[in-house]
């Protein structure tokens, strides 16, 4: 758990990170620690910064670790740009081979479990109760594009790993569906190999700054799962850049990262449960005004004018309600941005940062996000300087 963000427009970049480090048991955490380092320079040579949220270790092994060995390869070498630091990283990791037989087999468990738990819980041993397992498992099973698969050897995975993928199954449903055993291995086997499915156990990695032909900040983000067998897994989940000329661009933005509901509320006046609400209220309204025109209306003609005068209706006000807050909250932060200096994108950084510590600190959570606050600074002017440091 962590509060971070990353903050940009045409001059440069600024990231920050709180230092909580939470602790779990059985995925409920319990305690935390304000000692946490989420957030790297290479070094003076490389406008670069990395900032990691969500699992402090990769296959058992530091972030920090990883990342300090990371920066003694890379050297004094700086790359052409941004995306070729991630893939760089990328190929990095990958020759480490950061992988032990029982981390793997914990990662391929946490796979099968949630599978497992998503699954119909039988009540007898009847044929009838055993096809709705099967029909829930190939629900499942159905979901992935076998284009979008990992590259894994499927016989070497079954050897190696069925034994501890079957003691997760039979744990819920014994030995009464052993001939589902092979069904659900394969289904655990396509979980693994999608990259689809990420674990809740996964990293996120930010990467931000310059390569030498960027002339624009650049952020990206990845998503990194474990390894198996030799093959790691990870995602790319989004790049934003102020290059005009750059897709995903704009010229000034504030990402939120890791707890953002605290950041939400403030950029966005309305905090994101409630609009989620919003949303699922606007839907059941909708839902339940159509039931309505079925009960009390009989030509269907009428029916289906009802129906798309509702729709109508329902998205006009979405529509609005969302210009409503752009107009008033998010637009103007937005061109506020674009003329600030390093400084002040700075101090917004650590004002958002320390609000979600203070959220946490007084609503009765657990202190999830809080301690001291790093903040990184990355310009083509300046290169890279700590602001609190």
């Amino acid at each position: 758990m962590t509060s971070e963000m990353a903050i940009y427009n045409q001059n440069g970049l600024v990231l920050a990170a709180d230092s909580a480090l939470t602790f779990s048991i059985a995925g409920r955490p319990v305690n935390t620690l304000n000692s946490a380092t989420k957030l790297f320079a290479i070094d003076k040579s490389h406008y670069v910064g990395i900032m990691i949220y969500n699992n402090a270790t990769f296959m058992g092994i530091s972030w920090q670790v990883i990342i300090n060995s990371f920066k003694d390869y890379i050297k004094d070498e700086p790359q052409d740009t941004l995306d070729d630091y991630v893939q760089t990283f990328i190929k990095y990791v990958e020759t480490m081979n950061i992988y032990t037989e029982a981390s793997q087999i914990k990662m391929i468990q946490e796979y099968a479990i949630l599978l497992r738990d998503g699954l119909h819980i039988p009540t007898s041993d009847e044929p009838s109760e055993i096809q709705i397992v099967v029909k829930s498992i190939m629900r499942y099973k159905n979901r992935f594009d076998t284009e979008g698969l990992l590259n894994i050897d499927k016989d070497k995975f079954v050897s190696e790993f069925k034994p501890w993928i079957v003691k997760v199954f039979r744990e819920k449903y014994g030995r009464h569906y052993q001939n589902l055993e092979k069904l659900f291995v394969d289904t655990v086997y396509d979980y693994v190999c999608s990259s689809e499915m990420i674990a809740k156990t996964f990293t996120g990695i930010i990467f931000a700054g310059y390569g030498v032909k960027d002339l624009f900040p650049s952020v990206e983000q990845l998503s990194f799962d474990g390894t198996y067998l030799n093959t790691i897994k990870y995602r790319k989940e989004w790049t934003r850049t102020a290059d005009p000329f750059g897709e995903d661009h704009s010229e000034a933005s504030i990402i939120p990262i890791g707890q953002r509901d605290t950041a939400y509320s403030i950029l966005n006046g309305i905090g994101q449960d409630l609009d989620d609400l919003r949303l699922e209220e606007i839907n059941q309204l909708e839902t339940e005004l159509k039931n309505d025109a079925n009960l009390y209306l009989e030509d269907q003609d009428d029916i289906k004018s009802f129906e798309k005068a509702v729709s109508s209706l329902l998205i006009q006000n979405n529509k609005e309600f969302n210009q409503l807050v752009k107009q008033n909250y998010t637009e103007p932060f937005v061109d506020m941005m674009q003329t600030l200096s390093i400084q002040e994108m700075g101090e917004i950084a650590e004002t958002l940062v320390s609000a979600t510590a203070f959220k946490r600190k007084y609503s009765g959570d657990l202190r999830t996000s809080g301690g001291p606050i790093d903040i990184l600074a990355i310009s083509r002017s300046d290169g890279v300087r700590w602001l609190n440091n």
